[in-house]
């Protein structure tokens, strides 16, 4: 099941990266750095978590969240500024006491049903709508675990199990590693 969710998530991915092709300088590098102000000095108000904006997010709706970087063994999708998050209510491996697990932020102590009804989709893109060529990782951004508030539009939501944000900023709260 968990193989399943993974490969939801990386289809995903693939299928908002789209497939067309750029014309211009570094069209197919990653780009330099993430938008200025995107990641934000002080919280957006009225966050909600991650599994009420969920139940109830509509296409091109403004959300402001509350989530955790991670549910997948690689939240960060490669050379794009795409990232998996899932809700705070979550307890990672890390939160149980004497787990020793090398990677909590997959979350692989919480059954499959729950992460995929507890997770979300985060992408910054550009004017045309597709995501940045620079993953967070990469731009030393996010990391795994990190709780962060984000605001962004809702995108398409061809599934109740689907949830994208086309976030517009980020606010890192505090980190869950220790």
């Amino acid at each position: 099941m968990r193989t399943m969710t993974t490969t939801l998530m990386i289809l995903i991915a693939i299928a908002l990266t789209g497939c067309g092709k750029s014309e211009g300088p570094g069209a197919n590098g990653p780009s330099a750095k993430l938008p200025e102000g995107l990641m934000l000095a002080a919280a957006p108000g009225d966050a909600k978590n991650l599994i009420d904006v969920k139940a109830t997010a509509k296409e091109g709706d403004v959300v402001t969240i509350k989530a955790v970087v991670g549910g997948t063994m690689k939240p960060f999708v490669e050379n794009r500024a795409i990232v998996q998050v899932i809700d705070p209510s979550q307890q990672s491996c890390r939160d149980i006491p004497g787990d020793t697990c090398p990677t909590p932020w997959d979350y692989c102590c919480v059954p499959q049903e729950e992460l995929t009804k507890n997770m979300a989709t985060i992408q910054v893109v550009d004017a045309a709508g597709q995501p940045l060529k620079i993953a967070f990782d990469q731009a030393k951004a996010l990391k795994p675990l990190d709780e962060i508030i984000v605001t962004g539009k809702v995108g398409p939501r061809p599934d109740p199990n689907v949830l994208v944000i086309n976030v517009t900023g980020i606010y890192i709260s505090g980190t869950r590693m220790k």
